[in-house]
């Protein structure tokens, strides 16, 4: 009978560790975050030329650049909610430049298709590159 009782306490024991667990706020999983590649609405309109910061046309030599935007990606791959992850060289403002593509959008992204519809509200992150047409 004592082996019984020790048995069921046990039990009861893991049981009660596992609710706790189940509901601590680091127990839940964190959503991936998939890089896509950007996808330009026109290419008439959307060439990341036409967004180059003004700062990095000046002077003798015009400076090329990369900025990395994450935003939350709507079945339409309408992408809202954005911020700058990375951009380099700094103090050039491609960041912002590309937040203004996504802004106007002229920059989309193609969502993730699953079950045959496309997956809503999912963390994308997208890298722009802008540079100068070479001559």
């Amino acid at each position: 009978m004592t082996h019984r009782r020790s048995l069921i306490a046990a039990l009861l024991l893991s049981m009660t560790t596992l609710a706790a667990v189940a509901e601590e706020p680091s127990a839940r999983m964190v959503e991936p975050i998939i890089t896509l590649p950007p996808r330009m609405v026109s290419k008439e309109f959307g060439a990341p030329g036409l967004f180059m910061p003004e700062i990095a046309t000046r002077g003798r030599r015009p400076v090329s650049g990369i900025a990395t935007i994450q935003c939350a990606l709507a079945a339409n791959g309408v992408l809202t909610a954005c911020m700058v992850i990375a951009e380099t060289p700094p103090k050039y403002n491609f960041g912002y430049a590309a937040l203004r593509m996504a802004e106007v959008r002229v920059l989309t992204a193609a969502p993730r298709i699953v079950d045959g519809q496309p997956v809503s509200g999912e963390i994308v992150q997208l890298t722009i590159e802008f540079g100068h047409p070479k001559h």
